[in-house]
């Protein structure tokens, strides 16, 4: 049975199904959309764009975006839960002395998967507002600046990646050798630290996929980005394929981030046994989902 830290780290470390049959049909159709609207005249703009259809698709997509930033929210939140836990259970110092440097890496953490909320959100916004544009140049500008909107969050991920990263690698040091004898708190922290390490190599997948994005709306889905036919895509072209890849690697991110906080669950239990505290207190609990907000997003 879950402990009562697993089943609150696991509330925040997972990502929301969208509704997924309306996505993969709005990704299938996204790149005809797409270039109806780049191709149109002067005239005919508007009638295309405000065809309920060609709303509802860029709706769909959007508010996808707009919960993924969310999620990341709630992500930024766990971490703040390990990391309390981790501090207050070891008295502000871990394995060695080694505690401010474990917990300005989970700050670095923080604050870059903050960033990538954000920025996730500004995609899902612009997206919505893709069907304001007036006129075939407006639509265009639009276009710009979702790509860029992507190419930003290609660096954001790179950067998690490397805070992930960063942290997997302090708690890999805390574990100390890998000599057999360690102790189960030892195995712990490695464990712990070699999951953190996975999920950033998670992220680097997403950068990738965020950077293969931005190329295929800068070409209104015209350009050969080096998708294979194992990569799906079910139809679409390479800008819904892309997007089609994007969320399948969102999900493999959200098993992973499951992994971590079984994990961590298992880390903060021992560190509760070797310093004689009952399970972590309440109190950081009630501060950080507080601090954060836990509730309808």
């Amino acid at each position: 049975m879950p402990t009562a830290v697993e089943r609150l780290l696991d509330s925040f470390l997972k990502l929301n199904s969208p509704r997924q049959d309306a996505l993969n049909e709005a990704f299938v159709k996204i790149d005809d959309t797409l270039l109806k609207l780049s191709n149109a005249t002067a005239d005919d703009f508007l009638k295309i764009e405000h065809h309920r259809a060609i709303k509802g698709e860029f709706n769909v997509i959007g508010d996808a975006f707009l919960k993924l930033g969310s999620d990341f929210h709630k992500i930024s939140i766990a971490g703040e839960l390990i990391d309390q836990f981790t501090i207050k259970l070891t008295g502000g110092a871990t394995n060695g002395g080694g505690g401010s440097g474990d917990q300005a890496d989970f700050l670095a953490l923080d604050h870059k998967v903050n960033t990538t909320s954000e920025d996730l959100k500004i995609v899902g916004l612009d997206f919505l507002k893709i069907h304001t544009a007036t006129t075939p140049d407006s639509f265009q500008l639009k276009l710009t600046g979702l790509a860029g909107d992507f190419l930003k969050l290609c660096d954001d991920m790179t950067a998690d990646g490397d805070a992930f990263r960063s942290l997997g690698d302090d708690f890999l040091k805390l574990g100390g050798s890998t000599d057999v004898r360690s102790s189960p708190l030892d195995a712990a922290y490695k464990e712990f630290g070699g999951d953190l390490r996975l999920v950033g190599s998670q992220f680097d997948t997403l950068a990738n996929d965020f950077n293969k994005l931005s190329q295929a709306v800068q070409a209104d889905g015209s350009v050969d980005i080096g998708i294979n036919a194992a990569g799906g895509g079910g139809g679409a072209g390479k800008v819904g394929a892309t997007l089609t890849l994007l969320y399948q690697d969102f999900y493999a991110l959200g098993d992973a981030l499951n992994t971590i906080g079984g994990a961590a669950s298992q880390l903060i239990g021992l560190l509760s046994h070797e310093h004689k505290i009952d399970s972590g207190p309440p109190t950081i609990i009630g501060d950080v989902t507080n601090h954060g907000g836990h509730g309808s997003d």
